[in-house]
C-alpha cells in the first residue's frame, strides 16, 4: 500500500496541472479585455440603455477586482434584462469568485436554458456544478459539450476526470485512452489516466504514461515531477535524477532534484540545481538556507556567510542561520565573531544548548578557557537541569588536566540530571584516562544498567575485558549486542575483532578488522591491531604495511604508540627472530600474547 503522503503529495502535482485545462476559462476574467461580443448587450439581450450602462458598470468593477460592486451592477442589469443569457453567464461567474455557489448555479442554469447551444454557457454551468460536487450534473454538461463541439479536447478530459470522481475509474480510464489515441500529440489524456493508474496503485503502468508525457513535452513539469516522485517513492534514487533533470522548465522538482543530489553526495550539483530553484522562488527560506550550508560543506565560505549575512538582514531572528553562520566563522578561524553568532542563539531554540557547547569549545580553541569557564558556570547557575553545560564545563576543565575539579562537575551533574547518560560515559571515560580502570568499568556497568542499548558503554566493556583477556564470552556477547546496535561503527568492530584474536578464531578477527579499516581508515590502533593479527598469521608485508600505516596515522598525536608500534616493526624487519617468535596462538596461549596494544 502508498503511504498517505506520498498520495497527497502525488496528487498535488495533479492539482496544480488542472491550469493546464482550464487555465484559460477561469470563472473570473475580468483582466482580459472583453471581444465586442463580450463587451456589449446583444441585439438578442435586448438594448436597454440601462442595463448597458450598469453591465460597463460591473466590467469596470470585475477589472479592479472589486466583486461586490460589481455583482450590484450586474444585478441592476439583469433587472432590466433579466432573460440575458451573456448577463446571466457574468453574474454566475461572479457569484463563483465571492462562494455564492448555489447562485452560481442557477445564474448558469438560466444562461444554458437562454441559449442552450452555446459551449461556453455550458462550460460555465459545468464548472459551478462541479465546484458545488454536483459531479454527476457536470459530467451531463460535458457531455452535451463534446455532442456540440466533438473536438473540445477540455471537455473530454473532464469527462474521464469526473469519471474517476463517481467511482468509475474503468469508464475514466476507457475514454482517456480513447481521448490519447485521438490525440496522439497531446500528453494530457495520458497524463490524467496516470493519476489515476497511482490511485489505483498500478505504478508501472502509471510510470509508463509519464515516460511519454516528458518524451512529447520535456517541458511539461508536472508530468515530470509526479513521474520523479514515484520513482522517489519506490526509493529509487537515480531515476529520480534523471527524470528531475529532463525536466524543462522550473518548479519544486529542483528543490527535490538539489537534495536527491545531497544524499549522493554530489554536492556541486545540488548546489547548481538549487540556485536555480532559488532563482525562480527566491522566498523560500529553506531552500536559501540549505544553499548556505552546501556553500560552507564545499568550503565556499564566503558565499556562505554571504548567503547567511543576507537572510539575517531580512530576518535577524532566525537562530539556525545565526548558528550556521557561527560555523563559517569559525571554519574562517575568525574566533570572536564565531562566538558573537553563537551566543545570539535564543534559550527557546532548539539549537540553543549545541550552540552554547560550541561557543564554550571555541573558548578551549583559543585557549581561552579561563573564559570559557566563567562562561559555563553562567549558564549552569541558568540551567541547572541542562547536561550539555556541565558537560561543556568539565570538558574545559580535562583539557587543562584538571581531571579531579572535571569529575566533581559531573558528580553535579549527575546529581542534578538524575544519572543523565552522556555524564555517566564521560564520568566513566574519564576514570579511564585518569588510569582509575576499575572505576572505569564500575561507571560503565551503571550506565548498562541505565540503559541496556548504549553502545558504547557496552563496547567499553567489552574492549576492557578483550584487553585483558578476561571474560571473553561476556565481551564477545556485549560487544555483538553494541554492534547490532551500531551495525558501522567501526570502533566496535575494531572491538569484537579484538575479541575473536583474543580467543585464537584469527581468521574472523582479520576479516572484522580489514571492514573496521574500512569504516574508519584514520584510526592507528585498527591497523596497529591489524598489524599484530597478519604477524600471528605469518603474513609479514601485510603487518608491516599496517604498522607502518598506524605509525603515520600516530604521529604528532600519540609518540608513545609510535614507539610502540616501531618496535614491532624493528621485529618483523629481523627473520631471525620472525621465525622464532611469530606463530599462531592456541586458544590457550594467545590470551597472553600481543598484549602490548592499548587503544
Amino acid at each position: 500500500m502508498q503511504s498517505k503522503y506520498f498520495v497527497v503529495v502525488v496528487s498535488l502535482c495533479f492539482f496544480l496541472s488542472s491550469h493546464l485545462i482550464v487555465a484559460a476559462d477561469n470563472l473570473v476574467s475580468e483582466k482580459n479585455e472583453p471581444t465586442e461580443k463580450e463587451g456589449s448587450v446583444s441585439e438578442n439581450e435586448g438594448k436597454d440603455i440601462e442595463a448597458q450602462s450598469d453591465y460597463l458598470k460591473a466590467k469596470d468593477k470585475l477589472f479592479e477586482q472589486k466583486y461586490t460592486e460589481a455583482l450590484v451592477y450586474l444585478e441592476k442589469a439583469l433587472k432590466n434584462d433579466p432573460q440575458s443569457a451573456h448577463l446571466n453567464n457574468e453574474i454566475s461567474k461572479v457569484y463563483a469568485q465571492i462562494g455564492e455557489m448555489d447562485k452560481a448555479v442557477v445564474a448558469s442554469k438560466k444562461a444554458v436554458a437562454a441559449e442552450p447551444n452555446k459551449v461556453e454557457y455550458r462550460l460555465g454551468l459545468a464548472e459551478v456544478l462541479t465546484a458545488n460536487k454536483n459531479y454527476a450534473g457536470a459530467r451531463e454538461e460535458y457531455v452535451k459539450v463534446v455532442e456540440l463541439e466533438p473536438t473540445n479536447q477540455k471537455a473530454g478530459l473532464l469527462i474521464a476526470m469526473l469519471d474517476s470522481e463517481l467511482g468509475d475509474d474503468n469508464k475514466a480510464i476507457e475514454q482517456l485512452s480513447k481521448l490519447a489515441r485521438e490525440n496522439p500529440d497531446n500528453p494530457l489524456a495520458l497524463f490524467y489516466r496516470a493519476r489515476i493508474y497511482i490511485e489505483k496503485n498500478r505504478l508501472e503502468e502509471a510510470k509508463a504514461d509519464l515516460e511519454k508525457c516528458i518524451q512529447q513535452r520535456p517541458s511539461f513539469v508536472e508530468a515530470g515531477t509526479a513521474l520523479g516522485l514515484l520513482y522517489e517513492k519506490n526509493e529509487d534514487a537515480d531515476e529520480a535524477i534523471r527524470v528531475y533533470s529532463k525536466i524543462q522548465g522550473q518548479g519544486p522538482f529542483k528543490k527535490r532534484l538539489a537534495f536527491l543530489f545531497i544524499q549522493k553526495n554530489k554536492l556541486n550539483e545540488a548546489l547548481e540545481a538549487l540556485t536555480e530553484y532559488e532563482e525562480s522562488q527566491p522566498d523560500d527560506y529553506s531552500a536559501r538556507v540549505k544553499l548556505g550550508l552546501l556553500h560552507f560543506e564545499l568550503k565556499n565560505y564566503d558565499k556562505a556567510k554571504e548567503k547567511f549575512q543576507k537572510i539575517l538582514k531580512e530576518q535577524p531572528g532566525s537562530d539556525n542561520v545565526h548558528f550556521y553562520l557561527g560555523w563559517v566563522y569559525k571554519a574562517q578561524k575568525q574566533w570572536n565573531l564565531a562566538l558573537e553568532e553563537f551566543k545570539k542563539v535564543t534559550p527557546d531554540s532548539s539549537l540553543f544548548s549545541e550552540s552554547m557547547l560550541y561557543a564554550g569549545f571555541v573558548y578551549k580553541e583559543i585557549n581561552r578557557v579561563k573564559e570559557g569557564l566563567a562562561f559555563s558556570k553562567q549558564l549552569i547557575r541558568k540551567y541547572k537541569n541542562n547536561p550539555e553545560f556541565y558537560d561543556l564545563r568539565a570538558s574545559l576543565f580535562e583539557s587543562e588536566k584538571k581531571y579531579n575539579e572535571a569529575l566533581q562537575v559531573l558528580e553535579e551533574g549527575l546529581q542534578q540530571t538524575k544519572n543523565d547518560e552522556k555524564l555517566l560515559y564521560f564520568k566513566g571515560a574519564l576514570f579511564d584516562k585518569m588510569g582509575k580502570s576499575s572505576d572505569a568499568l564500575s561507571m560503565m556497568k551503571k550506565l548498562v544498567d541505565v540503559n541496556p542499548d548504549h553502545a558504547h558503554a557496552l563496547n567499553f566493556i567489552a574492549y576492557f575485558y578483550a584487553e585483558r583477556g578476561e571474560n571473553l564470552s561476556e565481551a564477545e556477547e556485549k560487544a555483538t549486542k553494541a554492534l547490532s546496535l551500531r551495525p558501522n561503527d567501526g570502533y566496535i568492530t575494531d572491538t569484537l575483532a579484538w575479541i575473536k584474536f583474543k580467543k585464537g578464531e584469527v581468521d574472523a578477527a582479520i576479516e572484522k578488522l580489514e571492514k573496521a579499516a574500512e569504516i574508519i581508515p584514520e584510526e592507528a590502533i585498527v591497523f596497529e591491531h591489524l598489524g599484530d593479527v597478519y604477524s600471528v598469521k605469518n603474513q609479514r608485508d601485510k603487518a608491516l604495511t599496517a604498522y607502518r600505516k598506524a605509525a603515520s596515522l600516530a604521529k604528532g598525536k600519540d609518540q608513545e604508540m609510535v614507539k610502540k608500534i616501531e618496535s614491532k616493526v624493528a621485529m618483523l624487519e629481523v627473520p631471525e627472530i620472525n621465525k622464532k617468535e611469530v606463530r599462531v596462538p592456541s586458544n590457550e596461549t594467545n590470551r597472553n600474547l600481543i598484549d602490548q596494544s592499548k587503544r
